[in-house]
């Protein structure tokens, strides 16, 4: 049950990071792209269907491999299993000693 929960978590923590990151991309895209009219505006929507299109292509190819976003970001592991649990059986017996958890 300990590794559901943490998978869980991890799923939570990836959606959350791709949610973000989505957003951001999102302003920016709207922060750097003028508005368009008439002949422009048209091109635009032709050009967009077709880089559109390459970007799902690249999409699929993502997924099908072994890569995926998350796995570009660093990752900084804080504490292995064990120092968890020492850590978290220490926590206790710190705080009713008066002593701060951390130290």
């Amino acid at each position: 049950m300990n590794r559901l929960g943490r998978a869980e978590a991890r799923t939570q923590r990836d959606l959350e990071v791709l949610s973000e990151a989505f957003g951001v991309w999102v302003r920016i895209w709207f922060a750097h792209t003028p508005s368009m009219e008439g002949a422009a505006k048209e091109l635009a929507r032709r050009t967009a269907e077709s880089r559109f299109a390459q970007f799902v292509e690249h999409v699929v190819e993502r997924f099908s491999g072994r890569e995926r976003f998350l796995d570009d970001l660093p990752r900084e592991v804080l504490a292995d299993e064990v120092e968890l649990e020492k850590i978290s059986a220490e926590a206790p017996a710190a705080r009713r000693s008066g002593e701060p958890a951390d130290g």
